[in-house]
């Protein structure tokens, strides 16, 4: 099989990327553009009030703060990753690196599929994020439904001031199991996701956000103390239409193992 290279990234050989996945190094070290490094997806647009430059204060690491959020706008490829209705015998995968070494409120997401503009009372979408507890807690939020599911085993408290690789495997039975630094950390089952598809986004465009959550009159800031000195890099996140067992471990091993590499779970089976 030929071997693919996306933007200096190489995946290990005999392996080809699928179109549908995202790659944000954030290794830009300047502006307010987190690129795609796959090629197939959005850029995303740094956003708020305090100055971009404060971004970039730790090198490799987008450093969060003040107001700061980034978003893709509306995009297809988005759209086909991070919907919940269609996965089938496949599975959506989202791995980044997190670090934070302050306290946490409640309801703070590092990243959500959902409304990009507007306000609705339901918020359509799903996301995750960390509890007041410093737990992991999913999100899902349908038409008339908005429930949260708190993944056990996923408790940060003990893993703040170093870099940590956080990984979700999303399968269409309504399962959903997090993986943390190399290891399986829990799940959580029998979530129904058949109503977050992208015509119930609150008849609004759809996309990605990280570091925040679209709320009725605002956004839900991730970790926006600066005493939180949250950081993240490497965020990544694809569909694919056959799952093989162990994906998800070997996904999160990689990233965790190998900073900087294209991870090797990118197998063209969509």
């Amino acid at each position: 099989m030929r071997n693919h290279v996306v933007n200096g990234l190489k995946p290990r050989e005999g392996l080809a990327p699928t179109a549908n996945y995202v790659y944000y190094r954030m290794h830009e070290g300047t502006g307010t553009t987190l690129v795609d490094s796959s090629g197939s997806g959005p850029d995303l647009t740094v956003a708020g009030t305090d100055p971009a430059s404060s971004i970039w204060t730790n090198s490799e690491w987008v450093t969060l703060g003040g107001d700061h959020y980034a978003q893709s706008g509306e995009d297809t490829v988005i759209d086909n990753i991070f919907r919940l209705d269609d996965i089938g015998s496949g599975a959506i995968h989202v791995a980044f690196d997190f670090y934070f070494d302050g306290d946490v409120t409640n309801g703070e997401q590092a990243f959500t599929w959902g409304a990009v503009s507007g306000t609705h009372p339901d918020n359509q979408g799903w996301s995750l994020g960390l509890t007041s507890a410093e737990q992991w807690q999913l999100s899902v939020n349908a038409v008339a439904t908005v429930a949260t599911y708190n993944i056990p085993g996923s408790g940060m408290g003990s893993l703040g001031s170093q870099r940590n690789t956080v990984s979700l495997e999303v399968l269409g039975d309504g399962t959903v199991n997090m993986y943390l630094n190399g290891a399986l950390a829990g799940g959580v089952s029998a979530i129904d996701f058949d109503e977050v598809t992208t015509s119930n986004i609150a008849g609004t465009a759809s996309g990605l956000t990280l570091f925040a959550r679209q709320l009725t009159s605002s956004r839900d800031r991730f970790l926006s103390s600066a005493a939180g000195n949250a950081r993240m890099a490497r965020f990544f996140a694809c569909k694919v239409r056959s799952r093989y067992s162990g994906d998800g471990l070997k996904l999160n091993q990689e990233m965790y193992n190998q900073q900087g590499e294209l991870p090797s779970v990118l197998v063209n089976r969509a």
